[in-house]
């Protein structure tokens, strides 16, 4: 059922309530409804977007040029999914591995296999098909990505509306959450109009999203009687992007095969295992853009022809304008400590929570992986005769990216991240937070690296293996 902040008055809540109704949690609440275990979603925002709601998303970035935060991410039913590109691939076996290599890079102590499960249902809710994959030579794959038309607040409106279980309060913005004896005993709510009421959960999930997550938990410290998260030494931190580049320009003299079909003219190319190791650097995606043409017909066709014939780029110097193909990197970013989201001291949201402040900036890992990503892709190319690639100059730098319309994906990821233990991490294997009985965190805000591929569709993994999990735990409690 849909209900507004009044209908807490009532004190009839289910045993798990779930703090944002994004992907995370719509998918958690669906999942659990499914195994016949009720819950409830408090969501800050209503139905549709409102400046009131919105405005809780502003903060302060420190550091590199990045995203305005306030529409970086959304507060109402649905989330940041109401305005997504939609772009989906899973992360692969070598993104859950720790690196020895790399300081902060822990690995997960879940692997891909534990996800595996639950990729044909994350595959249906997304509405996605088989993403495929080739090597193309030791150090290059040619993946595919899909992209899902789901809005999860339009996608699932009327289920929410007409389930039992399922149940949804909207305008209802938390404030703080508070923790006794090992436990969350409260959640303080705030509605509209100012009012506050505070519930005592059973059993809560924190879904806020990649900077929320740490945000209410490093405010609920400050105010709990009881640390909510004991152990801070990673809370807020090793937060991280996808930063995207334009790197460079490509004439590819041979079409490739895996041209995703759902990304008309796109190519992806990302790193093996191989390279990453070898080279000691991130993992990493190369996306080739087709330029279209004014031609059409036979002129079209005559006119491609031109632009990929290796004997007119050898004679015309190199890469003439109207013939290359945009060449974007987008990778993945080294995890590190002085990343993170921390509370303002002079900085109120609307209704009295401090601000976030995120640090950002890229290390020079970060963008020695987009040289090397380049270069592979251009070694590529030449030894198999297949095209050439000019990477620009600040790419061969590799010091510094100047500030353009790509700087990263609005990916946030970390801050409440998973690990073996609680000096490493906030949450465990089973995205319980440490130190606690009943609270949970779902989101990317828990993943520990990112490899070059969007969030979602790992966050919708995550959310249906939480859902077996606490349908299993909860119905074991009735």
């Amino acid at each position: 059922m849909i209900y507004d902040f009044e209908y807490l008055a009532t004190g009839d809540f289910p045993k798990l309530i779930i703090i944002g109704s994004g992907p995370a949690g719509i998918t958690l609440s669906k999942k659990l409804a499914d195994k016949g275990v009720a819950s409830l979603i408090l969501e800050a925002g209503g139905l549709d977007w409102t400046e009131k709601a919105q405005e809780t998303c502003k903060g302060e970035v420190i550091g590199d040029k990045y995203w305005d935060l306030e529409y970086s991410h959304l507060k109402y039913f649905g989330g940041t999914s109401n305005h997504w590109s939609g772009r989906c691939r899973h992360l692969e076996e070598e993104d859950f591995q720790k690196r020895s290599d790399i300081e902060g890079y822990i690995g997960w102590p879940i692997n891909k296999g534990t996800l595996l499960p639950f990729m044909a249902e994350t595959n249906q809710i997304l509405e996605l098909p088989t993403l495929r994959e080739r090597n193309i030579d030791p150090y290059l794959k040619e993946v595919e990505f899909g992209i899902s038309p789901v809005r999860f607040g339009q996608k699932y409106l009327n289920f929410f509306k007409n389930s039992k279980l399922a149940n949804v309060c909207l305008n209802s913005y938390v404030l703080s959450t508070g923790a006794m004896n090992g436990r969350i005993n409260n959640i303080t709510v705030t509605g509209p109009d100012g009012s506050s009421i505070n519930i005592k959960p059973e059993n809560v999930v924190f879904c806020l999203g990649g900077i929320d997550n740490s945000r209410i938990l490093l405010w609920s410290n400050e105010t709990s009687l009881e640390p909510v998260v004991k152990n801070t030494e990673a809370l807020g931190k090793y937060w991280f992007e996808h930063p995207h580049n334009m790197s460079g320009e490509t004439v590819e003299y041979e079409r490739h095969d895996i041209y995703s079909p759902q990304h008309s003219g796109v190519a992806f190319f990302s790193l093996t295992s191989k390279a990453m190791h070898e080279f000691g650097i991130l993992n990493a995606c190369l996306r080739l853009r087709r330029r279209y043409t004014p031609y059409s017909g036979p002129i079209r066709t005559a006119y491609t022809t031109f632009c990929r014939s290796k004997l007119f780029n050898d004679l015309s110097g190199y890469l003439k304008d109207g013939c290359t193909l945009a060449t974007e990197v987008v990778w993945e970013q080294e995890p590190r400590a002085q990343n993170k989201v921390e509370l303002s001291t002079n900085e109120r949201d609307g209704y009295g929570v401090p601000r976030p402040i995120l640090h950002w900036e890229k290390s020079k890992l970060d963008y020695r992986t987009a040289k090397v990503m380049m270069e592979l892709y251009g070694r590529y190319l030449a030894v198999y005769g297949f095209g050439a690639v000019k990477s620009f100059d600040h790419v061969i730098e590799a010091v510094y990216h100047p500030p353009s319309a790509y700087m990263a994906g609005h990916h946030h990821m970390g801050g409440t991240r998973m690990a073996e233990n609680s000096k490493l991490g906030v949450v465990d294997r089973n995205s319980k937070i440490f130190g606690l009985d009943n609270g949970f965190i779902l989101g990317s805000s828990v993943f520990p690296t990112g490899g070059h591929a969007n969030p979602t569709y790992t966050i919708v993994q995550l959310a249906l293996r939480l859902g077996e999990h606490l349908a299993t735990a909860l119905t074991n409690q009735r």
